[in-house]
């Protein structure tokens, strides 16, 4: 089945619906509208991702992955020049929204879960690399800065503790 056009309307050819043509309704590849609609369209893709899952995913993290060492100065030079470009309010609405999305998916419990020995092990090697009187001494340093932003009790009680 060929796509027919009809004043200024398409027929898809998967669906037999009849639509403006327009990129509204269709996908647009080359400068011309595709034979069927966007939605025809997108339903295929979306079967063809749930039957070839698996393989697209470690078909992209290949991919990725690859890109990223042979491109890799490129994109942190990128991103180094758009963080730049950012003002302090900018900086400040971001770290809020990705804050905001972490609490909102459980972020840190998801990855602490998803990594517990990881974490761990990260977190011995710091432990041992810096000595337990630095950890302790940061540790006060951390609570002194965030007792009044935090309000919570249990940061002034430490502040109590040695100095």
């Amino acid at each position: 089945m060929t796509a027919k056009i009809l004043n200024g309307k398409k027929q898809c050819i998967k669906c037999g619906e009849w639509f403006d043509n327009t990129s509204e309704n269709f996908h647009i590849i080359r400068g011309r509208t595709c034979s069927s609609c966007k939605s025809c369209a997108n339903k295929v893709s979306k079967e063809y991702y749930n039957n070839n899952k698996e393989k697209l995913l470690a078909y992209h993290k290949e991919y990725y992955k690859n890109y990223y060492s042979e491109n890799r100065s490129k994109i942190l030079a990128k991103q180094k020049e758009k963080n730049a470009n950012l003002t302090d309010e900018e900086r400040l609405e971001r770290n809020a929204k990705n804050r905001e999305w972490k609490r909102a998916n459980n972020y840190h419990k998801t990855y602490y879960a998803k990594n517990k020995e990881r974490v761990k092990a990260q977190h011995e090697a710091y432990r041992n690399r810096l000595g337990e009187e630095e950890v302790k001494r940061r540790q006060r340093r951390y609570n002194q800065k965030y007792a009044e932003t935090h309000n919570k009790d249990w940061y002034k009680h430490e502040l109590g503790k040695e100095q």
